[in-house]
């Protein structure tokens, strides 16, 4: 279920070497932006989720928001991790309460961990049938204690109250389903679109149907082993480089993430993606949707647009911050 609120939030989006900042509300029909602003994380502070260094990291936000005179006073976080953990998991049609129980103590027939480690939430992907017998689809999010804990503490450091933690997955799903039309004509509804973020340090797969989240997954190659590679060989420093990435073999990249893609293909009978959609820091490398179009032979797009939305800023790298302003199921 939706929920929305007049007020204004800051919506908090932590990626490998950049922190993506959006301010303003979301409504029925469209979000306003206020403000927007990127923080540029210091080096050997932040790695995979991991905070290494919670006073250089808060001091680094806290001056980006100064300088941007940006006064929300609660935040939403979105996040991402290799070592989150998501499951899709069928359960027997029960009520929220029962889910919860059904969660609580037998989570470690789902998970092979302890459960102490994590905190754990789901979102619901809606009814299925086995054997004509009506049973509850959920997506289980798995989040180490540790992780959240000192991104809370971080906020604390910060002087910004939480309000709600998500993951990168589930924010990119919520623009996209608030949205009816991406780049002017793609539609968004009764549709699967590959969601793909290659950041530095690593790449998300996040596969949307028909406005839900149905997988997500993150694979270990990023940008970082791509440009180490090719600097090797040219010595061009990281601006040019990124231009060059699309002109290299991605094979090893693309086949990780074919993997993931194929999962999703083979689950069910009819399931298909309809087109893949660029987002985040790929969205700058030049020519990067076109290698992906010859190698998954389908169509790749970056997101340059949405329908109703007007902004000066470019949504490929503000999308998850964007999508952490909506309110819905949150981890």
């Amino acid at each position: 279920m939706k929920v929305f609120s007049g007020s204004k939030n800051i919506s908090i989006d932590i990626g490998a070497r950049d922190i993506w900042l959006a301010e303003g509300k979301a409504t029925r029909k469209n979000i306003t932006l206020t403000k927007t602003a990127r923080v540029a994380i210091p080096k050997d502070v932040y790695f995979d989720g991991k905070i290494l260094d919670i006073h250089l990291l808060g001091q680094a936000i806290r001056d980006t928001l100064k300088e941007n005179k940006i006064r929300s006073s609660r935040a939403r976080l979105v996040i991402n991790s290799s070592m989150i953990i998501t499951r899709e998991i069928v359960l027997p049609k029960v009520s929220d309460e029962e889910i919860a129980s059904i969660l609580q103590y037998q989570i470690r027939d789902y998970i092979p961990i302890d459960p102490d480690d994590y905190l754990f939430q789901y979102l619901n992907l809606g009814i299925v049938y086995e054997d004509g017998i009506e049973r509850l689809n959920l997506l289980l999010i798995a989040v180490p204690r540790i992780i959240v804990e000192s991104h809370y503490k971080l906020l604390d450091n910060v002087g910004i109250k939480p309000e709600v933690m998500d993951f990168q997955g589930n924010a990119i799903s919520k623009l996209l389903n608030h949205f009816d039309l991406l780049n002017e004509s793609l539609p968004t509804k009764d549709k699967t679109v590959a969601a793909i973020s290659l950041d530095y340090d690593n790449t998300k797969i996040n596969i949307i149907s028909n406005g839900g989240l149905k997988v997500s997954r993150v694979v270990s190659l990023g940008l970082s082993n791509l440009l180490d590679d090719l600097q090797e060989e040219s010595g061009l420093d990281e601006g040019a480089l990124l231009k060059e990435i699309g002109n290299i073999d991605l094979s090893p990249l693309f086949e990780s993430i074919d993997m993931v893609l194929q999962y999703y293909n083979t689950r069910e009978i009819g399931n298909s993606i309809d087109y893949i959609l660029l987002h985040g820091v790929c969205s700058q490398v030049e020519g990067l949707e076109t290698s992906f179009n010859n190698y998954f032979n389908l169509n790749a797009v970056k997101l340059s647009s949405l329908d109703r939305f007007r902004t000066d800023i470019d949504l490929g790298l503000y999308s998850n911050a964007i999508g952490g302003l909506i309110r819905m199921d949150e981890v």
